[in-house]
């Protein structure tokens, strides 16, 4: 285990207001209309669910394909599709895809379906910890 001395070294530290308060407030000033783009957006749970029903059935699909085919699709399709699914975990982690938090943990749920490691509960937790800690370096 790491003193505080050790730990400080790890990190830049930098003097001053949290540069994400203020770059917010800086992006508002110059462009108020990004406020209507605030609240939730249920389109994404459809998309959520086409990413995976389209992973699901390309999977079937390839079951019985050469592991070149598989391995040309994972790379051209399956990473596109991973990633928007980590992306989508993101969002409902936030709570901005569906009104209640149940349904975004649902949600997030749906998006770790084809994922080989799933991950939603666990980033959920760790993410608003990150945000609740922002600009505290010993956490």
């Amino acid at each position: 285990m790491t003193n505080n001395s050790e730990q400080k070294r790890d990190y830049t530290l930098v003097e001053g207001p949290n540069c994400h308060f203020t770059r917010r407030r800086e992006i508002l000033a110059k462009h108020p209309e990004i406020r209507e783009l605030y609240g939730h957006y249920w389109p994404s749970a459809i998309y959520i669910s086409l990413i995976v029903l389209a992973q699901l059935v390309i999977s079937y699909f390839l079951r019985d394909q050469a592991w070149w085919v598989i391995l040309i699709a994972a790379y051209c399709v399956g990473a596109f599709a991973n990633h928007s699914l980590y992306v989508m975990i993101h969002e409902c982690t936030h709570n901005v895809v569906l009104r209640t938090p149940l349904g975004n943990k649902i949600m997030g749920l749906v998006c770790d379906i084809p994922l080989v490691l799933p991950s939603a509960m666990g980033f959920r937790k760790y993410h608003m910890i990150h945000h609740k800690h922002l600009g505290r370096i010993f956490l």
